[in-house]
């Protein structure tokens, strides 16, 4: 019998598994950075990811963290050169994506009127999902 892995197995199993989990209530963090805008100040570029994540290692929100990071750095530089985006640039590291996107829906709640008459361009998610795995066939 082919299992959904992809992993050959004898048929059913038994298993015992212990969870020990902090199920504790914990607040969630958004980590936000803003490059106020040289022309059009009160237009806004929104750049934003999550960081945490349930499945495929990792992949989902590091891929976008990491060209969210190297966007930011570069940025920075620039600002530290005195260079300015013409319309006012905000990136934000969201926390909760994986229960009910929560960080960042309450943070368009939190901001919903600034958004309403300030954004120009909003794109809110940069990270490379791959998917779930293919098929594998059965050995022989």
């Amino acid at each position: 019998m082919l299992c959904p892995s992809g992993i050959d197995s004898p048929g059913a199993v038994k298993v015992h598994l212990k969870v020990d989990m902090d199920a504790s209530l914990q607040a969630y963090t958004v980590v936000e950075a803003r490059i106020r805008g040289s022309e059009v100040p009160d237009e806004w570029v929104l750049l934003g990811n999550h960081r945490d994540a349930w499945a495929f290692g990792g992949v989902d929100p590091s891929s976008g963290t990491a060209s969210m990071m190297e966007l930011t750095r570069s940025l920075g530089e620039l600002k530290e050169r005195d260079v300015r985006p013409r319309r006012t640039i905000v990136v934000c590291s969201w926390d909760g994506e994986e229960y009910a996107l929560t960080g960042s829906t309450e943070w368009g709640e939190q901001f919903a009127d600034d958004l309403k008459k300030n954004s120009s361009l909003i794109s809110t998610s940069m990270n490379l999902s791959p998917g779930p795995p293919p098929p594998r066939a059965p050995t022989a």
